[in-house]
């Protein structure tokens, strides 16, 4: 009997035996030759461990280099005084782990102009360590915020004066700055758009721009209300004998009045709210000790850029009297503004930004005018 099967374990290409003769011997040196083998098999195996393991120790033993660290962002770092800080961070790249975290040390004073240093470290698993360092500067690098004074568009009526707001100017390092009077000039008689730009400077040399615009347009008119409660009613618009007039009316009927040289009066047809506009040489609306008609005038919408020359008692017990105006009256050459408002007992108006540095007398100007 041939027995090819049995080759891997035994050394003889061929062998012929007796069955009945040599089956127990044949059996014991199978048996023998397969223990040999798996023997030699498993101690293979554990020699190739060893020798894996003797690799990676020796590899580690040779790992001396340590992790390359690289910083995101610029180094040295201008940072702005006062605004917040993130950090941008670094990374690392080591030649046998591959990318390992990075650590960041130090402090920085936001509110506080100095110089400050950053460390970043990484170290590899063979122990190799490393570091670099980024330099921050917290420097003053905004300039100045400027806020303009009233609007930044303004309107002026063609032969008025301008009157220069000014602006102010807070910097977050230096405080408040000082600002120079604007750069640009306005021809108040010559209508057109006008720039005048405000300039401040801060210590470290930070500067801030910032610009109004004035618009010259043709003189607008005085805009008042009246009231009438009956048809066919009659109402005067008082005037001061002492001034010259030369004016017109815009009734607010699809009536118009022009060259009036004193008092105007007009008769409605229906009683109603009208609105009358007043243009040209109007020096003084009077109501001088009260009027039959003062209850009538009910508001002012707009001052206009009438050149006024007096206010003296001029709403006197106009007690109906309210303001909607948005701007102010030309009061350059008003000096005497006595019992202005005497009895005007709702008069409403803010009047914080006249310009009554010409007034020199203010005697009983808001008697009697309760709010």
């Amino acid at each position: 009997m041939k027995l090819h099967y049995l080759t891997p374990f035994i050394s003889i290409a061929q062998v012929q035996l007796d069955w009945h003769k040599n089956q127990y011997k044949l059996c014991l040196t199978v048996f023998a030759n397969h223990a040999f083998f798996l023997l030699k098999t498993v101690f293979l195996l554990s020699l190739l461990s060893f020798l894996a393991a003797c690799h990676s120790s020796i590899e580690a033993e040779l790992d001396t280099t340590a992790p390359v660290i690289t910083l995101n962002g610029a180094n040295p770092l201008n940072h702005n005084y006062g605004d917040s800080y993130t950090d941008l961070g670094a990374t690392a790249l080591d030649n046998v782990d591959g990318s390992v975290a990075v650590t960041m040390s130090g402090d920085l004073n936001i509110d506080m102009i100095n110089t400050y240093t950053l460390t970043y470290s990484a170290s590899d698993a063979a122990g190799n360590a490393s570091s670099i360092t980024r330099t921050v500067n917290v420097i003053d690098m905004a300039g100045p915020v400027l806020t303009l004074n009233g609007a930044s568009t303004l309107i002026l009526g063609k032969g008025r004066d301008y009157i220069e707001l000014g602006a102010t100017a807070l910097d977050r390092f230096d405080g408040e700055i000082v600002v120079a009077p604007p750069i640009g000039a306005i021809d108040n008689t010559r209508i057109g758009t006008y720039q005048l730009t405000y300039q401040a400077s801060d210590t470290a040399g930070n500067s801030s721009l910032l610009q109004r615009t004035v618009n010259v347009i043709a003189p607008r008119p005085f805009i008042i209300t009246w009231k009438t409660d009956n048809a066919s009613e009659k109402i005067v618009i008082p005037t001061n004998g002492f001034y010259s007039y030369d004016y017109s009316v815009d009734w607010g009927d699809s009536t118009t009045e022009v060259n009036i040289m004193n008092d105007a009066s007009h008769i409605y047809a229906t009683a109603g709210t009208y609105t009358l506009t007043i243009n040209g040489i109007f020096p003084q609306i009077y109501f001088r000790g009260g009027t039959s008609d003062s209850g009538k005038i009910m508001s002012v919408e707009q001052w206009g850029d009438i050149t006024l020359l007096s206010m003296e008692s001029a709403f006197w017990g106009c007690s109906n009297l309210v303001s909607n105006a948005l701007d102010t009256p030309d009061l350059r050459q008003v000096t005497d503004s006595s019992y202005m408002f005497y009895g005007a007992s709702v008069f409403n108006a803010d009047i914080s930004a006249w310009d009554v540095s010409a007034v020199t007398t203010m005697e009983g100007a808001f008697a009697d005018a309760r709010t």
